[in-house]
């Protein structure tokens, strides 16, 4: 059985006493929030945290294309080596 979290924060409406029923999600701080509660972050607003930002997603997917270009070269590695097998094998029948 999954049990689901329920947001902490507390209605205005009913003066601070009803809790709020959204499913919640646990945040650094350690309390559990829903999307509406959980003030979740609209980015950076400095030139420096922006040029940050853009460095970091730089970072990630240049991190991420070598990643798949390793799984890529031994997948192309390995069909080399399967083609110079296959080739000794047909010298090795032709003599």
């Amino acid at each position: 059985m999954k049990y689901k979290l329920q947001c902490q924060s507390k209605t205005r409406q009913s003066n601070y006493t009803v809790q709020c029923n959204g499913v919640g999600i646990v945040c650094k701080n350690g309390n559990i929030r829903c999307k509406n509660h959980a003030g979740k972050s609209s980015g950076p607003k400095t030139e420096e945290g922006k040029l940050k930002s853009a460095q970091n997603i730089k970072n990630y997917n240049d991190k991420r294309n070598s990643i798949n270009n390793k799984s890529a070269n031994k997948v192309t590695k390995s069909i080399d080596d399967w083609s110079s097998f296959v080739q000794a094998l047909q010298r090795k029948g032709d003599a």
